[in-house]
Parts: structure tokens; sequence; C-alpha cells
């Protein structure tokens, strides 16, 4: 069901949408055919970051009887929350930063980006790998940050996910406190916080009258009924009314979505409906990471190596001789005065020095598996990478460097994806060039010798 439905869907929203971006926009959907993490993640660069205008005009027209197009990918991503929670709780022995963190860090210096890759090693919080009920709001800001948000590469793969994907989940783990905030009883002079946050559409001039009574007459339905209600019956009259607005046009409904309901981090009405209907799966999926938190982190130091040797060392002094000189028709009698550690009357003496014992402390070494000097530029790596499937034609290599560094470009058009093995999924790279460093033992890798690559597709 799912290959058939959503491609055959998808395609013909594309098909019909009034503004395409480039003609590629009209195979995205090509990618919605299995529910795996790699084809989520090429679905997301394809649609919603190569096609913006398109993505724009269809993301809330629904697919078939499923639902909108965004409730489809926020559906879609919901499967990869548990493997967010692992990538927070598992640490790195090096650095006990988290896996999700040191992805980061791998992935700015896969994209030779030095100002991102500078500023996560300068900056790192632990609390981003401390697993409560703020973690992923928490993420959520750190990616609202400037550095983050001004990166040279835009749709930024990290470790398995893409940026997008950890975006996706961050914002759906706002605290319970923050959503609860918005239907909390008024003051006697003021009104629901929901309520506030619809007031400024009326004074936008790119909405209609029409549009505008719409979000007015919905307004006040909860203005009426919410003094009736207690909290959770006001977040569940909220979650029934976005359920009826489902089926209005297209522009009612993204009216509605698009209001802001805190401009300083970006969270609208449809990002409240989204945590309203999901939270138990939420909470029930984090909740096992907080209760069965693994022992603190000892970050892993190398072991200093002594060698005892003992030396031997024996001081020989020269000979001193004394002699007797005699003058013509004279005999004169010669007096020898002893002089300290010698013996006169050429007798040789010697003296020995006690043994000593000298510790010398070798330090450790780290062995690091990497480029070595060669008589030529990546002359360790005969085999080259594998190509397959250049569907635009336009692969550029650029010839190995004195740092046996190959550039990879797939081209204006077309995006990079790379795999380890034969049976290994493809792993996407995106639109940038990519640098594949040879290594001593005759393998390339992008980053770190972790992520190695046999074999590069672009598509």
């Amino acid at each position: 069901m799912f290959p058939t439905t959503a491609k055959t869907a998808i395609q013909n929203l594309i098909n019909a949408a009034p503004t395409i971006d480039n003609v590629r926009c009209q195979s995205a959907h090509q990618f919605a055919t299995t529910s795996t993490l790699n084809q989520f993640i090429n679905f997301q660069y394809e649609l919603v970051e190569l096609c913006p205008k398109v993505y724009d005009s269809i993301k809330y027209l629904n697919i078939t009887t499923w639902g909108p197009v965004e409730e489809f990918i926020q559906i879609w991503s919901m499967k990869y929350v548990d493997s967010l929670w692992k990538k927070i709780q598992t640490k790195n022995s090096a650095t006990c930063r988290c896996v999700l963190y040191e992805d980061f860090i791998k992935a700015a210096q896969t994209s030779s980006d030095t100002t991102l890759l500078q500023y996560l090693q300068n900056n790192y919080d632990p609390s981003l790998c401390a697993i409560n009920t703020e973690t992923l709001y928490k993420w959520h800001l750190f990616l609202q940050k400037p550095q983050i948000k001004n990166r040279i590469t835009k749709f930024l793969i990290v470790g398995d996910f893409s940026i997008q994907l950890v975006q996706h989940l961050a914002k759906a783990y706002l605290s319970e406190t923050r959503y609860n905030s918005y239907f909390e009883p008024p003051t006697p002079t003021s009104e629901y916080p929901l309520l506030i946050y619809f007031d400024p559409i009326f004074t936008f001039t790119n909405y209609s009258l029409a549009q505008k009574g719409f979000i007015k007459t919905l307004r006040n339905f909860y203005k009426q009924q919410f003094p009736l209600l207690n909290l959770d019956g006001r977040q569940q009259l909220f979650s029934k009314k976005f359920c009826e607005s489902i089926d209005l046009q297209y522009s009612y409904f993204a009216l509605l979505n698009g209001i802001p309901l805190e401009p300083s981090d970006g969270i609208t009405h449809y990002d409240l409906i989204i945590y309203l209907s999901r939270r138990g799966y939420l909470l029930s999926t984090r909740q096992p990471y907080i209760t069965t938190a693994p022992a603190p982190c000892v970050i892993t130091t190398s072991t200093t190596t002594i060698k005892t040797t003992q030396t031997t060392t024996t001081t020989k002094k020269p000979t001193t001789t004394t002699t007797t000189t005699s003058k013509p028709s004279t005999t004169t009698a010669t007096t020898t005065t002893p002089k300290p550690t010698t013996t006169s009357t050429s007798t040789t003496t010697t003296t020995t020095v006690p043994s000593t014992t000298t510790t010398t402390i070798v330090p450790s070494t780290t062995t690091t598996t990497g480029p070595t000097p060669c008589s030529t530029p990546c002359c360790t790596c005969p085999v080259p990478l594998q190509t397959v499937d250049d569907i635009c034609q336009q692969l550029t290599i650029s010839p190995c460097n004195e740092n046996n560094v190959i550039k990879y470009d797939c081209g204006l058009i077309c995006a990079m994806s790379t795999k380890k093995g034969s049976t290994d999924p493809f792993i996407f790279r995106g639109s940038l060039p990519v640098d594949f460093t040879c290594d001593a033992s005759g393998s390339y890798y992008i980053g770190t010798m972790s992520d190695q690559v046999k074999t590069i597709r672009c598509s």
C-alpha cells in the first residue's frame, strides 16, 4: 500500500502544481516507494529542498484519505524517534559526547565547513546528551543557533540522518509545560494565550476578508467553549477542530497551520497539533531511555609504559708518570709529591664510579591509520572508486592531490550517494563536491576511517 498510494498520489499533486522549480521536481515522487530511512532522506531532499515552490503548493493537500503531504512526512519521520534517542544515549568513549553530537562534528568535517566545525568543537553543551524531559527542546534551541542555520550545506547529512530529520523530531518534543501554557486559564483581564496568537492575523494585508472571518469565527468558538472545559478538554477540542479543518480548502488549511505561536523559535499552530496528537507515543518512546540510563561515561586514556635499564659507568683517568731529570755534571734529586686520585712512580690509577640505575619513561604512542607518504598521490589505492548510475552525466573527478585526496562532483543537478559494500544501503551525501581520502590500507574514506566508501552514485 505504501509505494502505490504515496507514489501515485504525490506524482499527481506535483503534476498539478502551479509552479515547477525545475524539471527534476517531476521525478521526486519516485523516492516515496519504500518506507526506509535512506528513501525518506532522499525524498526530503528531492521534494522539500530542491523543489520548495512545489512543496509549498502541495504540502497541505491531501494524499487520498491519508491526510496532507506534510502529515505524511511527519508520520514517516516518527519511525526514527527511537533511533534518535539511542544516538543521544550512546556515548563516544574517547570524548563522552553522545553519538548524535559526534555525527554533527563529522558532518561539518565532511562538508569542509570549518566555521561550523570550530563552533561545535568549542561550544559543546553536555545537557544535549543528558536524557530528560528537556533534552530535545535543548536540541531544538541548538538548531536555531546562527552557526547552525548559516552552515555551508543546507541539507546536511548527520550520520545516517539528515539535519532536517533531527529538526522534525526535536520540534515534536517541546516541553509539556510549553504546550500546556497555550491552554492555561487567563487572568481576568486577559485571554487564553492560544487566542492571543490568533489576533495578529487580523492585521495582515495578504489575507482576504473571508479568511480573516474564518479565523475570527474559530477564535470566538474557542473563547466560548474553553471556560467550560479543563486543560485536557481544551486540548481535545483543539485537536478535534483541526481534524475538521483537514477537509477545508487549501488556502484556509494553510492559513490555519501557519499561525505563529512563538516567532522566536518557529513554533506554529501546526506544531502544536502534531504534539497533541502524538504526545502519548512520544513520551512512551522517551521513557525507557530515562529509566534505564547507562553508567556515567568515563573517558578512556592511554597507558604509560615505563622501561628500567641498569647502566654501569666506568671512568678512567689518564696515567700520570713522574720522571727524574739530570743536568750535565750535576745530579739533582727530585722529590715527587702525590696528587689526589693519582699515585706517583709510574703507577696508573683507575677510579670506578658506582653503578647507577637510569629510569627512562617511554610515552605510549597511538598509531593512526591514514595516508602515508608515497611515490605518487593515492598510489596505495590501486582500485578506484566504482561509479554507478551517473544519471546527469556531469560527474567530474579531480586528480589526487598531495594529501591523497580526490574530489568527486556530481554536477549542478545530481546529488551524490555512496555505500561501503555491495550489500550496504546507499548513504545520501548531498549535491556539493565530496572529498575522498586514500588510506594506506588501500581504502577510500570521507572525513574519518569509519566512513569508508567503495561505490558512488550520482542521481
